[in-house]
């Protein structure tokens, strides 16, 4: 799986308020502890995804499942596939606002944070080594 970071690179001017940075920043660390690399913006919904992986989400999650990308992640890395971020260029919008206010963001992350803690999260086949 490649998932793209609003943050990651030094090229990136995209900002975001100190909540949010906060926010983003402890999911992220959650996120690189179970995938097993450095992953900079777990909740950014760029992604690509390819077999194996790309069947399992879609014979156990729901099929809105993947607007959780922070859950993605923690389950993907759990089976021991491999995830990988790039660099995803983005500048603020010109019109209108996130659809995410703070009270929806912090339940967001409070609720990612319960999942990750509590193990929670769908249970995927893990990955072969020699896969």
């Amino acid at each position: 799986m490649v998932i793209g970071s609003r943050f990651k690179g030094t090229s990136n001017d995209y900002s975001v308020t100190i909540i949010r940075r906060i926010a983003v920043k402890s999911l992220s660390k959650s996120a690189s502890r179970a995938a097993q690399t450095t992953i900079t913006d777990a909740i950014f919904g760029f992604r690509l995804i390819q077999q194996p992986l790309l069947g399992q989400f879609a014979e156990t999650f729901a099929n809105n499942y993947l607007g959780d990308t922070y859950e993605a992640i923690i389950a993907a890395g759990k089976a021991n596939y491999k995830i990988t971020e790039i660099e995803a260029k983005l500048h603020h919008w010109a019109n209108g606002t996130s659809s995410a206010g703070f009270g929806a963001a912090f339940g967001f992350t409070l609720k990612g944070f319960g999942v990750a803690f509590l193990g929670l999260h769908k249970r995927l086949t893990p990955l072969r080594e020699n896969s």
